[in-house]
């Protein structure tokens, strides 16, 4: 009970008396700065795991772009022909159970771009690769099957 008439209703007029029911006036401020901190980390996180994904991959040839492939069949070049920006690089890769020999035409000199020229012959799984650096238009066959085996590459 009140001893007095001026003592507020809310404060017990004992310790015995039960304080009353209901949500803190002062909510703890302190765990809610913590919640947003922690929530504003993970979304920085986020971000910086999904900017970071879309860097090309290590082990590229050239600064900003992948090497154009070139499978070598038994039926010959395939693409015959790839279009590449300067200081790219094509890889001729030997799909074949037969030997090739990438050379620059034309044949038999192989000296439009004699540095093109693969030297010795790729075996079966072999690959060789070479960056053009120049702008042009480049074309090339097999040295082994010269008549047959023909293809170009386009440099922007």
């Amino acid at each position: 009970m009140r001893k007095n008439k001026d003592m507020p209703l809310d404060k017990p007029d004992s310790p015995d008396q039960a304080a009353p029911a209901g949500p803190p006036k002062h909510p703890n401020k302190h765990l809610t700065f913590i919640y947003i901190f922690i929530l504003v980390l993970i979304v920085i996180g986020i971000v910086v795991v999904a900017a970071t994904s879309k860097t090309s991959a290590p082990g590229a040839v050239s600064s900003s772009t992948a090497p154009a492939e070139v499978s070598i069949t038994k039926t010959g070049f395939m693409p015959s022909a790839v279009s590449i920006s300067a200081g790219q690089a094509v890889v001729w890769v030997n799909n074949d159970s037969s030997l090739h020999l990438v050379a620059s035409d034309p044949y038999p000199a192989d000296n439009n771009l004699s540095l093109l020229n693969s030297r010795t012959p790729l075996t079966p799984g072999q690959n060789y690769s070479y960056v053009f650096n120049k702008a042009g238009t480049y074309s090339y066959h097999d040295n082994l099957n010269p008549y047959a085996f023909k293809g170009i590459v386009v440099v922007k």
